[in-house]
């Protein structure tokens, strides 16, 4: 689907959104944990589901990928009451200038059609939301906000002031769906907020079969040929020692995966 970003002032991350999703092998090994969000985005109307782990996890690929899902659903026009009317995602990263309180209310105002022009203090912004949010022509909306942590750093009261603001504002109309790590009082100030957390002491790191899914799904043929080479059986099952090394070190979490196929497409394994 092509974003047309392009009529916003703001600019928004449904674009980078949408590219990562559709990367082959972006998206492996965690079907658990996307049957668990999309569950709970189709039970609940509105409100504020939370995703919370360790950095390096997983999270943002999940979001990345519910958030894609989303907004197919929304564009395929699909025939359900919990299909979203729009679908929105920001991400904050710390050393983008985008990841500050003031882009954000901004963004989200031009997305609700407000007929406000040009930049406007966040706060002003946040006293117009309850307006924006019931004039908004759509009926529900689902906002993805992903690596909230990183915007806390700049903004320490942005959980228990200004978010408890918008998502009142957002009233019974708006899902936030959340990612981000329990760090900064962050939980607690969810949890005051009603925040729906899936995963209880956050997201679990991936088992060693599903990174070695992740690691066959990433790797071209000639790098899969030189895995293979390592295989072993052993009890009745193939071990590959490589593989399991790499299990042991990256202890379940992607990131680390990631560096071992870059090594693999590289040429350095």
């Amino acid at each position: 689907a092509e974003i047309r970003e392009r009529r916003y002032r703001v600019p928004g991350h449904e674009g980078d959104m949408l590219r990562e999703a559709a990367r082959p092998g972006n998206f492996v090994g965690r079907l658990a944990q996307w049957e668990t969000a999309t569950q709970a985005v189709a039970e609940m109307p509105s409100g504020v589901i939370w995703i919370s782990g360790a950095a390096g996890v997983g999270k943002s690929s999940l979001m990345t990928r519910l958030g894609a899902d989303l907004w197919h659903a929304q564009r395929g026009g699909a025939a359900d009451a919990r299909t979203p009317g729009k679908v929105l995602f920001y991400r904050f990263r710390a050393e983008r200038s985008d990841c500050d309180l003031s882009n954000l209310m901004n963004w989200l105002e031009e997305r609700l059609e407000s007929p406000e022009r040009g930049t406007r203090d966040p706060q002003l912004v946040l006293l117009d939301l309850p307006e924006r949010f019931q004039s908004c022509p759509d009926s529900r909306l689902v906002i993805l906000l992903d690596g909230l942590d990183e915007l806390v750093r700049r903004e320490p009261r942005f959980v228990e002031r200004d978010l408890k603001r918008l998502v009142q504002a957002g009233a019974d109309k708006a899902l936030f769906v959340i990612a981000s790590r329990d760090e900064a009082g962050i939980g607690p100030h969810l949890h005051a907020l009603g925040a729906r957390e899936l995963f209880p002491g956050g997201m679990p790191p991936m088992s060693a079969q599903e990174i070695r899914a992740m690691i066959d799904a990433n790797t071209a043929p000639a790098g899969v040929r030189k895995l293979l080479k390592h295989d072993v059986e052993a009890g009745g099952e193939i071990r590959n020692p490589v593989i399991d090394l790499v299990v042991e070190r990256a202890q379940g979490l992607p990131i680390y995966v990631r560096l071992l196929l870059a090594d693999i497409a590289s040429g350095r394994f």
